[in-house]
This record gives C-alpha cells, structure tokens and sequence, in this order.
C-alpha cells in the first residue's frame, strides 16, 4: 500500500498540483485497496522518502519492497525462493 501511495504521488503531484487524501483513497481503490484517512496517514507517517532517484523501468520492484516492509512491520517471517 505505501508503495502505491508513493508512486501515485511520484507521478501525479508537483507544487502546483498537490494531491488530496480522498484523491490518494480513491486511487487506492481502483487499484483494488480499501484503506481509512487513518491508514493512509500511517503509511505517510512512516517517513519513507525518495529524493532525486531515476524511476527504475520494471515497476514491481516497488512491490516486492513494500512486500517486504509490510511483512518486517508485522514481525512475519520472510524467504526468499
């Protein structure tokens, strides 16, 4: 989820155009994730930045870190195949 906030507001804000939590929520949901006001908070709270970084060309890496994040967040066990 974080990461899926993030990248919506890599791609669709800049200073003149900043985006709005039930703008974020409604994105989430067309992706398919139900999240709160509250959760969407969280997940910004958490202090993840990326600053002045190339957007890599295969975009699932964002997935699998959040994956990853979400799951050492949890205090679940991860593996790799």
């Amino acid at each position: 989820r974080a990461l899926c906030i993030i990248k919506f507001l890599w791609e669709t804000t800049d200073e003149e155009h900043p985006a709005t939590t039930n703008g974020i929520i409604e994105h989430l949901a067309e992706l398919g994730i139900t999240t709160t006001r509250k959760t969407v908070a969280e997940e910004l709270n958490r202090h993840l930045y990326i600053a002045d970084r190339v957007k890599p060309l295969n975009e699932k890496i964002y997935y699998t870190v959040d994956g990853i994040n979400t799951a050492i967040n949890r205090k679940k066990q991860i593996s790799f195949r």
